[in-house]
């Protein structure tokens, strides 16, 4: 079985990146990519890591062929908000 791979495409501290080799998974850190060269590249990863720099658009998501989830890093509470259906699933 190989180990999930994991994107970060923003800057990041680089605890990040050393949490995710410490629990088996595989982690490129390659910032600055414009929309195009995500796109071109998203296709093999499992995982994505952003902060606010790295937009996931539709493209994007029709382009991220194996990816599973996206987490996104910030330094003070969300003003996102989730709809009422995600919001139930998430507290079952």
């Amino acid at each position: 079985m190989t180990a999930p791979k994991v994107l970060i495409s923003d800057k990041m501290d680089p605890k990040a990146a050393a949490i995710f080799k410490e629990r088996g998974i595989d982690v490129d850190v390659i910032t600055g990519k414009t929309k195009d060269e995500l796109i071109a590249m998203i296709g093999a990863y499992d995982g994505l890591a952003i902060r606010s720099a790295t937009k996931v658009t539709a493209d994007v998501l029709a382009a991220a062929t194996n990816l599973k989830v996206v987490g996104r890093d910030r330094d003070r509470p969300s003003t996102m908000s989730t709809s009422p259906r995600r919001r139930s699933r998430a507290s079952s």
